[in-house]
């Protein structure tokens, strides 16, 4: 596979993680567990590659901190 489609499927995967997981409240424990197990998911069936790892705590970190904005809007 040559290294462009390799990292659109990377990136792709990575992204479909966040759109499922988008809208998460920090209270949502459960969802958060089920997030990170298929997180560590896709980064192994990408080889753990660098940029794997990088988009999807990009996109974890995205999910983070809209969470918390969530959050703050609600208080």
């Amino acid at each position: 596979m040559n290294k462009v489609k390799q990292h659109f499927e990377e990136i792709t995967d990575a992204w479909r993680l966040y759109r499922k997981y988008a809208g998460i409240r920090n209270r949502e424990d459960d969802k958060w567990t089920a997030m990170l197990d298929e997180a560590a998911a896709i980064q192994e069936r990408h080889g753990n590659s660098e940029l794997i790892r990088r988009v999807v705590m990009m996109f974890m970190e995205l999910l983070e901190s809209e969470a918390k904005e969530m959050d703050n809007v609600q208080d």
